[in-house]
């Protein structure tokens, strides 16, 4: 096996790409989102994560800042390829939006928690919501469900990963299973089990919720190459969603072993089965890996790409074929498309590189930059000019200034505006499309700044 390092924040690999295409790379490093204060106005900041997925069809892109390395609500990222040099923010307000994953017609899975303000947190809870519309909507969830765990804990319960033809739906939600108490403050003991859900004539229902994940008999281990029906019960208390099969029928990602090592493994057919040994609870401790890895993506053809860290941290790329074996990768391949081209974890300026389209025109990941107080990752991508898109540009996102009769008006799609004298002091805030008589202000030059869904546009006007 090659040895091959992981950095601690995103990906390093010291190894070149054969370029098949021409792709040009998209580098959202510098973009600045908002968030939208109301009374207060906004305020902005540099745009951190990572692409999460790309549509199999290569229209879309989602990501968002799991860490909220640079805005306390998060930021959740759209691109599409019917404008590819523009990256949208998927939520301007204090509410905290995660995106994972699109369908090919441009449906977002991923959670959503609505707040008044960024310090009082909400309820969240897994949910999807088309490219083009503003609101999100709750997918259901099951009778247990920890609404504990949904305050508390950002992007705990999230719908993770969606089909192309967006019919099925995987995630992983906090299911209440007790309760405990620390210090006098009571919390809810919880298993994050996973979930998948399909589309009706309703909407979306919850198809199944894995609560005998790793029982007797739905336990499979990779042993000596072969897959192992086992009659043990698997120590099971998490499991982390990362990608869904186009079928719906295979869920992959990331088991917690009993020992809390991290075991890359999936769900098909309700059976678990894991293809390393990050030991149970009453395992030896020189058997215990903590390091572990997980299965990032599975192809169209039921490919498996992931990664295994030994109890040395040095990590190792695999791929577990359709047929059920595993193959070690020198490249560290964590996608193909729909041919059966990999794509190495470096690629086009990006690391990590974590997912590309069926047709391999676009390859979806992020870049690393440092603010000072460390590494930090930011989105993105590469992509194939020659392949047209299929959606057109929302109407309506153009953005203009009119100021005509002492009136300061808003033309467009915006969140709001600030409105600076000489000095830089804030003297006031327009509404969402609204406008501001400045009659009664002093004469002199205004600096107005205008926050939108891509960024912020600025304007001067003498008065």
């Amino acid at each position: 096996m090659k040895k091959i390092y992981l950095l601690s924040v995103g990906f390093a690999l010291s190894l070149g790409a054969a370029q098949a295409q021409q792709l040009t790379t998209c580098n959202f490093g510098e973009v600045e989102f908002v968030t939208d204060y109301g009374e207060f106005g906004f305020d902005s900041y540099p745009c951190a994560g990572v692409f999460n997925h790309v549509s199999a069809n290569g229209q879309y892109a989602v990501g968002y800042d799991s860490q909220t390395v640079t805005s306390e609500t998060g930021s959740s990222f759209l691109w599409r390829r019917s404008n590819p040099d523009q990256l949208e923010q998927i939520s301007t307000s204090t509410d905290r939006v995660s995106a994972t994953d699109v369908s090919n017609d441009g449906i977002i899975v991923g959670s959503f928690e609505k707040r008044s303000d960024i310090y009082t947190q909400d309820i969240a809870y897994p949910g999807f919501k088309h490219v083009d519309d503003a609101e999100w909507t709750k997918l259901p969830v099951p009778e247990d469900y920890s609404l504990y765990y949904a305050e508390c804990m950002s992007f705990s319960s999230e719908a993770r990963a969606i089909t192309p033809d967006a019919q099925f739906i995987g995630g992983h939600v906090n299911i209440k299973v007790g309760e405990a108490e620390f210090q006098g403050t009571k919390f809810d003991k919880c298993n994050e089990l996973p979930v998948i859900w399909k589309k009706t004539e309703e909407g979306y229902v919850i198809d199944q919720v894995f609560t005998d994940l790793g029982a007797p008999g739905k336990h499979q281990q990779l042993i000596d190459d072969e897959l192992v029906t086992l009659d043990t019960e698997a120590t099971y208390n998490t499991f982390f969603v990362r990608d869904i099969s186009n079928d719906g029928r295979t869920l992959v990602g990331l088991n917690v072993s009993g020992r809390g090592g991290f075991n890359p493994a999936f769900i098909r057919d309700g059976v678990l089965v894991q293809l390393f040994e990050c030991g149970e609870e009453d395992s030896p401790e020189e058997e215990v890996n903590f390091n572990g890895g997980y299965i990032q993506t599975i192809d169209a053809n039921g490919n498996m790409y992931g990664y295994y860290a030994d109890p040395n941290n040095i990590p190792y790329f695999f791929t577990f074929t359709a047929d059920g074996k595993l193959v070690w990768n020198e490249d560290g391949t964590l996608c193909a498309d729909k041919a059966g081209k990999t794509y190495p974890l470096y690629y086009e300026e990006m690391y990590p590189m974590w997912d590309c389209s069926e047709d391999g025109t676009v390859f979806v990941g992020a870049g690393t930059g440092n603010l000072g107080f460390g590494a930090y990752n930011y989105p993105m991508l590469a992509y194939d000019k020659s392949v047209s898109a299929i959606s057109t540009m929302n109407k309506g996102s153009e953005l203009s200034m009119s100021y005509k009769n002492n009136v300061l008006s808003i033309i467009g799609a915006s969140v709001c505006g600030n409105v600076y004298d000489a000095s830089g002091k804030l003297v006031r805030t327009i509404a969402q499309g609204g406008s501001l008589d400045m009659s009664a202000m002093p004469a002199g030059t205004y600096v107005v700044k205008v926050a939108t869904a891509t960024g912020i546009k600025t304007y001067k006007i003498a008065r």
